[in-house]
């Protein structure tokens, strides 16, 4: 029986996997390492409000899952983008041997044969400039300030470039799992030219840099990006995490023809605290029908790790693929 490595490597090399990957079940996180805890972990505290080092305003309240970037007119730390360089302080990567040890010690404890080793690189090009200007002036600024625009993103294409390198030269990763989230839940967040202007070719070099070191690129945009499945494609992206069932993926592997793995499908309604076991297994099976039969299908929960936000939700979903799989190799 091939392991959950061998099953999803079959599905990247489009050969024959033996069963539906389940999920984040063939990655194992390696997310330990200092530049996450400091640029992610150690600036979100529930019950508070705090600053991430670029002074970006992150509040989390009481009781909900997670942080978000608290971003108004007092907040915002990029006000005006044509004055972006007074702004934007360009944040220092450099860490000592000994900040990596247990990220290290982590990454060689991963079965290669079993799992592959996964690193975290969260907030792209795109979140990374709302949580800066806010969701309005960023974009805004694409059509009145291009140019201040492409310099900003430049800087940050720099600073995510050098990013890669430190994560890359410190742990010997066989994926990245990259968020930024491009869109709603029926439409993009901008236009296909934007995209094609402001992202394409930045995420191209970043990507393509990841991939030449030998480690694939997992984006986890949990949104509707079908218009961009090509560009995904041509930004050496395996697998695109956080597809929402909003996706017609019938339409996007006849035209990527399985060069793009879809991971998701499973709507989140699902995870709710009055959650039925009945109705969980229900979605899994509905979006194992609609994705399953084109191929190049992960079903997934559309979250941007391996979790559901109440407990057990996560486990049944797992489970009932489980279930669908043995099925299907007894017949």
């Amino acid at each position: 029986m091939l392991t959950a490595r061998e099953n999803y490597m079959e599905l990247v090399k489009g050969g024959k996997p033996e069963r539906l990957v389940n999920g984040y079940e063939p990655f194992e996180f390696v997310i330990n390492e200092p530049l996450l805890n400091k640029y992610y972990f150690s600036c979100y505290i529930e019950g508070q409000d705090t600053k991430n080092p670029f002074g970006v305003t992150i509040r989390w309240k009481k009781g909900e899952h997670a942080g978000m970037p608290y971003v108004t007119d007092e907040t915002k730390v990029i006000k005006d983008v044509t004055e972006w360089r007074k702004d934007f302080i360009k944040q220092d990567l450099q860490f000592p041997d000994e900040a990596w040890k247990a990220a290290q010690e982590a990454c060689a404890a991963v079965n290669r044969k079993e799992k592959l080793a996964t690193g975290l690189m969260v907030t792209g090009l795109f979140e990374s400039s709302h949580f800066l200007m806010g969701f309005e002036d960023t974009l805004m600024n694409f059509l009145m300030e291009p140019e201040a625009t492409g310099e900003l993103l430049d800087a940050l294409l720099d600073w995510k470039m050098e990013y890669a390198k430190e994560l890359m030269d410190h742990l010997d990763l066989d994926a990245i799992l990259f968020h930024d989230d491009l869109g709603a839940k029926d439409k993009l967040f901008f236009s296909k030219e934007v995209f094609d202007e402001f992202f394409k070719p930045r995420y191209e070099k970043l990507f393509g840099y990841i991939t030449s070191r030998g480690v694939q690129v997992i984006l986890h945009a949990d949104s509707y990006c079908e218009p961009l499945v090509e560009d995904f494609v041509d930004m050496h992206i395996t697998t695109w995490q956080g597809a929402l069932r909003t996706n017609n993926f019938k339409s996007i592997q006849e035209r990527v023809k399985g060069k793009l793995i879809c991971m998701g499908g499973i709507d989140s309604i699902i995870d709710r605290e009055d959650w039925q076991e009945e109705e969980v297994r229900a979605e899994v099976r509905r979006a194992i029908a609609e994705g399953e039969p084109y191929g190049a299908f992960i079903p997934c929960i559309t979250y941007g790790l391996p979790e559901s936000i109440f407990p057990g939700v996560l486990e049944c979903i797992m489970d009932e693929v489980n279930r669908y799989n043995e099925e299907q190799m007894k017949k």
